[in-house]
């Protein structure tokens, strides 16, 4: 029951992953990779992230450019970043599979989903859900939309923000709580 602090001041987001913290710190929310059991931290040279998340490969950042959103992956084993998103304006990422799943507040919030190596960025469906309103208090869009067997559940905020799911195969989309 003994705390220790890894991280003195400053962090805004984190996630672990095995052996280690990657977090947000600072004004300009530069991304960093600290080592848990050696305590060494590394920059890695990208800032202004509003959002994080990991696979077992690579960590998925959402970078603030002030005018959008961009989606970029990053390799957790040599650093190596690479933008996915080119026109979406990126709010809220979740992931499943080889997919990543997001709101583009380009095009009235609707849910778009690309493969993890940046190819078929298309919309899901012509379904709309909630999106960050400038600030994003949240790691990453799980609050507001997840995947479990194989459909994508979200709030519908065309609905009065219902909870509702949409099968990822098929397309049929469900109202699941009024």
């Amino acid at each position: 029951n003994e705390i220790e602090p890894l991280v003195e001041k400053d962090v805004d987001k984190f996630i672990v992953d095995g052996n280690y913290l990657y977090f947000t710190q600072g004004e300009n929310n530069e991304l960093k990779s600290m080592n848990i059991e050696t305590k060494e931290i590394k920059s890695l040279d990208i800032d202004n992230i509003s959002e994080m998340l990991c696979d077992e490969n690579d960590l998925f950042v959402v970078k603030d450019n002030k005018t959008k959103k961009v989606l970029h992956k990053i390799n957790k084993q040599s650093y190596e970043k690479k933008e996915l998103t080119k026109d979406s304006n990126v709010s809220y990422i979740a992931e499943n599979g080889d997919n990543i799943y997001f709101v583009n507040k380009q095009d009235l919030n609707r849910i778009y989903v690309i493969s993890k190596n940046g190819e078929n960025e298309t919309k899901l469906a012509d379904i709309s859900t909630v999106s960050d309103k400038g600030e994003i208090k949240e790691v990453d869009g799980s609050k507001y939309m997840f995947v479990n067997n194989n459909n994508l559940y979200y709030v519908n905020v065309d609905d009065s923000n219902s909870l509702w799911k949409i099968n990822l195969e098929t397309k049929e989309n469900v109202k699941v709580i009024p």
